[in-house]
């Protein structure tokens, strides 16, 4: 498969770290199925998974953060079926503001919900607590292990599940129902392993 590589000079510091927000950068990257991976320093990173980053750099994940400073310049190496319009919006996306970013993460997330390019049904909050620290936790550590971003939408409220502050904000108690909705390389299986967790109560006795 054919890969873009791009050197680009960061309009603003990039800090990848164990929490993953909607409309962080490096969630920006999971909404699309292509690899992408940012040389620095002699390192390659998957700028898509701080998992994986904290693995490679021998680091605790739960404490993990890496900066990529303002004026730096890096490499991309981006592949997969919709590489062009990855390539196009980390383009656009590195020469704006932070504040800009949110409104490329919207523009982005809308388009892929529109194509259809996602996976989503309504799941309904089964165990005892519901989604309380412990609960939003598991969940949390189990989404980091998919290159893919998957959201949690209760009402007009969008959440990443990679997010555990994100994911108790949701307030979501025994019988509420939320969306999943994955997007990215490994939807799929992020998707069907998270509804799974969801359904079995989030692996809690009641």
């Amino acid at each position: 498969m054919e890969m873009k590589n791009i050197k680009l000079t960061l309009g603003y510091a990039i800090r990848i770290y164990s929490g993953g927000c909607l409309g962080s950068f490096d969630s920006l990257c999971r909404l699309f199925s292509s690899d992408i991976h940012i040389i620095h320093e002699n390192m390659n990173f998957n700028i898509k998974s701080p998992y994986k980053i904290a693995e490679q750099l021998g680091v605790r994940f739960d404490t993990f953060e890496y900066s990529f400073s303002k004026d730096s310049e890096v490499e991309f190496i981006i592949s997969g079926l919709d590489e062009e319009y990855a390539t196009s919006i980390l383009r656009k996306a590195l020469s704006a503001s932070s504040r800009d970013l949110t409104e490329i993460w919207n523009e982005v997330y809308k388009n892929k919900i529109n194509a259809g390019e996602y996976i989503g049904s309504e799941v309904t909050i089964v165990n005892k607590l519901g989604l309380h620290a412990r609960a939003s936790a598991r969940l949390c550590r189990l989404t980091h292990k998919f290159d893919a971003e998957v959201i949690l939408k209760r009402g007009e409220q969008l959440v990443s599940s990679k997010d555990i502050m994100e994911i108790m904000m949701l307030a979501a108690s025994l019988g509420t129902k939320i969306n999943i909705i994955a997007l990215g390389a490994h939807k799929k299986s992020a998707f069907d392993t998270i509804k799974y967790l969801i359904d079995d109560k989030l692996g809690e006795a009641e």
